[in-house]
């Protein structure tokens, strides 16, 4: 079984300053607690206890790196699949 990917629970790119990572955390948050189950917001909590701390952010980077031989474009790409953005709606 492969590690979580924090970015993809959180919804934001891997290169996210930390405000839109607090932001992004935020709003998932508030929207968990009204339909999703205590899974689903103890993961938001480890994701942002990782990209939420710069030091274990980038030791989680480095990991997350090494994992993978593919380039760091293709990881936020989803592997072919699409992303919407949480705030704007747009897809990349």
């Amino acid at each position: 079984m492969s590690p979580p990917d924090y970015y993809r629970i959180l919804q934001v790119a891997s290169d996210a300053p930390a405000p839109i990572i607090h932001a992004s955390y935020r709003t998932l948050v508030r929207r968990a607690l009204g339909s999703r189950g205590a899974a689903d917001i103890a993961a938001l909590h480890s994701a942002y206890a990782v990209l939420g701390d710069r030091q274990r952010r980038a030791a989680y980077d480095r990991e997350r790196a090494a994992r993978t031989d593919a380039p760091q474009g293709a990881q936020d790409a989803g592997a072919g699949t699409t992303a919407q953005c949480l705030f704007c709606c747009e897809t990349s």
